[in-house]
């Protein structure tokens, strides 16, 4: 169990995530936590919205919570997990990372590691109606889809569940389980 973490999902309802736009630019959102598990950093995300673009593009935030002496920092990976219990919004958690915790009352200043491997629930499968057409692959934006296999596989570890390729294929070969 990670302690800040634990700390972060006890103490913080929301916080600020900064990741850089299509043109490099700093953004600054503010998002709510969402208490999947105390070892886990999730939050939820409007789908569409230029933060769910940003987070498929780039797949890596900063993070903060702060509060009167407290301050938690979070670098890392992040993952679509799937659908959130908020209507219109998409889950999405931090899958690998470093942080920061600070604790200024009780003099505290020390960096944490998160190591959680997430393997999001479902996923997207090719069928063998698959004609190994390659149009997934092409707007796949983490290229995890080996065309070598017939039909096509997805690698669920690097899918970040954008489903691009549910929209592109011809023949319906790729479903959501």
């Amino acid at each position: 169990m990670n302690r800040y973490l634990e700390v972060l999902n006890q103490s913080f309802d929301k916080v600020v995530i900064a990741l850089n736009d299509k043109e490099g630019r700093a953004e600054v959102h503010v998002v709510d936590l969402v208490k999947q598990d105390e070892n886990k950093l999730c939050f939820d995300v409007e789908e569409g919205s230029t933060l769910f673009d940003a987070l498929h593009e780039h797949g890596y935030v900063s993070l903060i919570g702060v509060n009167d002496h407290v301050s938690i920092k979070v670098n890392g990976f992040v993952l679509c997990v799937g659908e959130s219990d908020t209507h219109g919004k998409m889950l999405f958690c931090i899958e690998k990372g470093k942080g920061e915790f600070r604790d200024e009352m009780n003099h505290v200043n020390e960096d944490f590691i998160i190591e959680e491997e997430i393997v999001p629930a479902g996923g997207y499968y090719v069928n063998d109606a698959c004609i190994l057409c390659g149009t997934c692959y092409a707007v796949c934006p983490k290229q995890c889809i080996d065309t070598a296999k017939d039909p096509v596989v997805i690698n669920q570890s690097e899918c970040i569940q954008c489903g691009e390729c549910v929209k592109v294929c011809p023949v319906q070969a790729i479903e959501k389980k």
